[in-house]
């Protein structure tokens, strides 16, 4: 996985994973005397979510079989453990391209332990960029919609050398290719909106952001940030009406001493 160069960003919208490309993702699991064994993101999501296994064929359909098995994710420095009924599978997060794939497949356990258990299609919502102030690596933070339901507030992916990040794993949910009727491009946009408005309005991370001055709130003006923008619009209308009553004094002062220069 990696990124490509014409690469220009996330866009404020709704994307979902192309379950095909993570499936083929590279990761490296910790075997018996920390040996590194070859696998999968596919590989190892059909062992710890088999109730999901359709979702490596480019399927999101929730699979009726086998039944959900209950797992427990922990992150480390340089590790990922993930606990199952049957085994433990230690990976390695430090390897060359290995830590975005591993941070996905540890989101999509997570997002499917969250009940209730209806259905899993999961959205990810892009609304933060970060750096770390002194190397090159930054990285990105999402919401997470599934079962019609924010289920995850934060979901940061990290960029940097090693990280065999590949944005082409997520692919843009509300488009509208070609398009049936006039409006149906401004109803996808609308969902969006209705989502990027929930997160501010109902989430602690959704309004904490709101609050910030070195991040842009898409798809919504908070009221207190309405308030302050109606307010600066107002001092800019009153500042013009003084500059223009100051002129209308001096066009009519001047014309005054032209009546008078005239009638003399």
């Amino acid at each position: 996985m990696a990124q490509s160069d014409d690469w220009r960003g996330f866009e404020p919208t709704g994307y979902e994973i192309n379950w095909k490309l993570l499936s083929e993702a590279s990761l490296s699991e910790i075997g018996e005397g920390k040996n590194r064994i070859k696998t999968t993101a596919g590989a190892v999501l059909r062992e710890v979510l088999p109730h999901l296994c359709t979702l490596v064929k480019e399927d999101s359909s929730l699979a009726d079989t086998p039944a959900r098995q209950t797992c427990e994710v922990e992150e480390g420095i340089g590790r990922m453990s993930i606990k199952t009924p049957t085994r433990t599978i230690q990976l390695d997060t430090l390897g060359n391209g290995s830590s975005f794939a591993a941070d996905l497949v540890a989101t999509v356990i997570k997002i499917d332990q969250i009940p209730p258990h209806g259905g899993f299609h999961p959205i990810f919502f892009y609304y933060d960029t970060d750096h770390v102030v002194d190397d090159v690596h930054d990285c990105f933070s999402f919401l997470v919609v599934n079962a019609d339901r924010i289920v995850l507030e934060r979901v940061t992916l990290s960029r940097h050398s090693r990280s065999g990040f590949d944005p082409a794993v997520f692919k843009p949910f509300y488009k509208v290719d070609r398009p049936t009727w006039r409006s149906d491009r401004y109803v996808e946009i609308a969902k969006a909106r209705w989502w990027y408005r929930k997160f501010y309005e109902e989430t602690d991370a959704g309004r904490l952001t709101t609050l910030r001055e070195d991040v842009d709130i898409y798809h919504y003006v908070p009221e207190w940030k309405q308030r302050q923008i109606t307010a600066a619009s107002m001092a800019q209308i009153a500042t013009k009406i003084a500059q223009v009553q100051r002129l209308l004094v001096f066009v009519l002062i001047a014309l005054g001493l032209i009546v008078l220069w005239l009638w003399i």
